[in-house]
């Protein structure tokens, strides 16, 4: 595997930092990755190294206000701006990988982001041929009171540089000790978030269930039962919604970052397995 660092630049000058770890060979194809809050490219390399053993390109950015995209920490200012750096990202990837078909994979805050994408923003480009949202954000496990709610959103309008701490706990994450260990840690690793995108993350996750999903690319949405940070049950209420429009997989006991689990390897099998079957002669 293969590793290299770039910057791109948004339209509204923001800088944006991305990984991208190709294959020792020619890759079959990319996935392009969108993290979850908190996080940063640097916590992707095992996944990362499991799809380039598997003939995959691997592309990720660290999000406004994560990782070594400058910015303040946990800061993010425009949902919409979140929707505009997934697409630059999927056109550098089409310039780097002219011709490859592409997956769109989102964690958490990512996998929010990715089905909000597939679902509700502009036509994707016709090099994306399939999406997969791991654990995403729909709703909280312990969804905040309204008066929470009703108060970021004033926060947010007055103060939107304004973070606050989160109660997420470490070991809440996965069941892993070493992982565990390994974000306690990470300097990289944010527990702040910034009041108007928890409003808005919240907001759209809350649409996503509401509204009837309108899939035009195969999906694959999975959570684990013992997920602390987001609600499984919105997520399987999402994935009952879609019908055979998509597919899943539900991970008995599972926590939520599913793919630092100590099955980690099974969980990133079951999403090779996907990818392989719809990007073939893609």
């Amino acid at each position: 595997m293969k590793t290299e660092s770039a910057w791109l630049v948004a339209q509204d000058q923001q800088q944006l930092h991305v990984r991208i770890f190709r294959p020792d060979g020619p890759p079959k194809a990319c996935i392009a990755m969108v993290h979850g809050f908190g996080e940063h490219t640097g916590r992707y390399e095992r996944s990362a190294a499991f799809f380039c053993a598997r003939g995959y390109a691997y592309v990720i950015h660290d999000q406004r206000g994560h990782g070594l995209t400058p910015g303040k920490r946990g800061v993010v200012r425009t949902y919409a701006s979140l929707m505009s750096d997934i697409d630059l990202v999927l056109d550098r990837i089409g310039k780097n990988f002219p011709g490859l078909p592409i997956a769109l994979y989102g964690h958490s805050m990512g996998g929010n982001e990715v089905l909000f994408r597939i679902l509700h923003a502009p036509a994707l480009p016709a090099s994306v041929k399939c999406a997969v949202a791991g654990s995403p954000w729909l709703r909280l496990h312990k969804p905040p009171s309204a008066a929470t709610v009703a108060m970021a959103k004033i926060v947010s309008k007055i103060l939107p540089d304004f973070t606050a701490k989160s109660d997420l706990k470490i070991e809440e994450l996965n069941r892993s000790k070493e992982n565990q260990e390994a974000t306690r840690n990470d300097p990289l690793y944010l527990d702040a978030i910034g009041a108007r995108i928890f409003q808005e993350l919240s907001a759209n996750g809350e649409r996503i269930l509401a509204e009837e999903p309108d899939l035009h690319i195969p999906l694959l949405v999975m959570v684990g039962t013992g997920d602390l940070v987001v609600s499984h049950e919105a997520v399987q209420e999402f994935i009952a919604k879609c019908g055979d429009r998509c597919e899943s997989r539900i991970w008995p006991g599972f926590f939520h970052e599913l793919h630092n689990e100590p099955e980690a390897e099974e969980v990133l099998g079951v999403v090779a397995e996907f990818l392989d079957r719809r990007l073939a002669g893609a």
